[in-house]
């Protein structure tokens, strides 16, 4: 079986671990960012941002195509604290596809609703 998410959030959200911006950050940004340096100056920068569903959706959605962009040009990612501070799913660009992290997506965050991807 395929890796379930939630719009790119673990899913099922581990079991009896809270959901509190620092295990956001730890299960959903940090583990997808590619760079895995400079975690608590990344956290902080994160917290600063006061990320809800929303904004991490459109993060990861810009990090996946940002992470498409470094694979083919060869260039190495920004430290994620960097890239959280420079807001690097703000860009002046065409805004990315959905991000659809393997496994399943759902329509709702709250009442989710899953569909096969």
């Amino acid at each position: 079986m395929k890796n379930l998410s939630l719009n790119g959030f673990p899913w099922p959200w581990p079991e009896g671990l809270a959901y509190t911006s620092e295990n956001l950050f730890a299960q959903v940004f940090y583990a997808a960012y590619p760079r895995k340096e400079k975690r608590k100056r990344a956290l902080a920068v994160f917290q600063t941002l006061g990320p809800g569903v929303d904004l991490l959706r459109e993060m990861l959605a810009w990090l996946e195509q940002d992470k498409k962009d470094w694979d083919a040009s060869g260039l190495t990612p920004p430290l994620p604290d960097n890239w959280l501070k420079a807001q690097g799913w703000k860009y002046d660009k065409p805004l990315p596809p959905e991000a659809k992290a393997g496994g399943l997506i759902v329509s709702d965050a709250l009442e989710p609703e899953l569909h096969e991807v």
